[in-house]
């Protein structure tokens, strides 16, 4: 995904393939099951760092984006919570976004 796109789906907000989530403490207990549903579904995008309420769009970011990155990763290889590989390591990256 390049930037202009991951602006494009910011800006349409949550849907039936996206979802925001604030991560400030790392990474959310409960992104695994937005992780199943997806792999259940036709999958979809996890945005982290992001909350979408009824005041709008918000864009915390992540205090060690490569430490959540790397977790994500590892939970993703480890059997007792993923039973079959539903994405790449590739699938998981960060973004910058300036202040803008």
């Amino acid at each position: 995904m390049n930037l202009e796109n991951l602006l494009s789906r910011l800006k349409a907000g949550e849907g039936l393939e996206i979802e925001f989530k604030a991560a400030a403490g790392g990474v959310p207990a409960s992104l695994w099951e937005t992780v199943s549903a997806f792999a259940n579904t036709c999958g979809g995008w996890i945005l982290l760092g992001v909350t979408d309420s009824a005041g709008g769009l918000k864009v915390q970011g992540l205090q060690k984006p490569l430490i959540s990155q790397q977790q994500i990763t590892d939970q993703m290889r480890n059997p007792q919570k993923m039973r079959k590989e539903v994405c790449q390591a590739n699938d998981v990256f960060t973004e910058t976004l300036d202040e803008n």
